[in-house]
């Protein structure tokens, strides 16, 4: 019924998504932040598109036809953002890109793994810090920001699935660094996890 009834209306209006912003992202938590047309923002720019995960792992274990094509237009337009220039919350891209991941393998169009790969790219290149851990945006790796584990195990679990489908060797060796010096420093004494100040070649 959640899918029927919230995702199914929602998903045909990703195409209004705005992809112009006043620069009012970030926060320590998302936070409502203006509303653009039918939309009501977050500053964690891009969370409309988390749900892209679940849906593709419900797509994939009921195969509902119903969700086949609004799905692949929420995808669709995730696909066409500038990440960087929205500054991104990386987070929430990655997750959406571990939902293309598990579409691709449901539906088997390459087009998706192929995405993947390049986001996953992208954000190796804008997203991740020099301990494998995560800047919280992307384009604002050198702006007050900080590492968030949540993305940190989305990147882990996009490192081996990437493994998994391809068996390209780079995906095993960033998932083992990942591992080790990323995930493992966001552990806290209390079995909790925490945010930690992002490393670069600044600091």
């Amino acid at each position: 019924s959640i899918v029927h009834n919230l995702f199914l209306p929602a998903l045909n209006t990703y195409g209004t998504y705005p992809v112009k912003r006043d620069g009012n992202g970030g926060g320590v938590y998302g936070n409502l932040s203006v509303k653009s047309e039918n939309w009501q923002l977050s500053t964690d720019i891009g969370c409309a598109f988390i749900p892209i995960d679940g849906l593709a792992h419900y797509f994939a274990v009921t195969q509902d036809k119903k969700l086949e094509i609004p799905l692949a237009y929420a995808i669709e337009q995730f696909m066409n953002l500038d990440k960087v220039s929205l500054n991104m919350q990386t987070h929430a891209t990655l997750t959406a890109t571990r939902g293309i991941l598990k579409y691709y393998e449901a539906c088997g169009d390459a087009t998706y793994l192929s995405y993947a790969k390049e986001t996953f790219a992208l954000y190796l290149d804008h997203g991740m810090t020099a301990t494998y851990e995560n800047y919280n945006w992307f384009g604002n790796g050198h702006k007050e920001t900080w590492t968030e584990p949540c993305a940190v195990v989305d990147s882990l679990i996009l490192a081996l699935e990437l493994y998994r489908l391809t068996k390209e060797e780079q995906y095993r060796i960033l998932a083992r660094r990942i591992w080790f010096n990323g995930l493992q420093f966001c552990q806290r004494p209390n079995g909790g996890v925490g945010p930690n100040t992002c490393a670069d070649e600044r600091n």
